[in-house]
């Protein structure tokens, strides 16, 4: 009945709903480790660990 059309927008749609949640945390998380790994630099250069 040429819905196929439709279901597939639907379910891209809902891919990038979704992976723009996900995405999102992965950046937020890398970020979080970056910061961590920076403060555990900077103490080891002051010779602090």
């Amino acid at each position: 009945f040429g819905a196929a059309i439709y279901v597939a927008n639907l379910v891209a749609i809902a891919m990038v709903r979704e992976m723009g949640c996900i995405m999102s945390a992965i950046i937020m998380c890398g970020r979080t480790g970056a910061a961590y790994a920076a403060q555990l630099g900077t103490m080891k250069v002051n010779q602090e660990i």
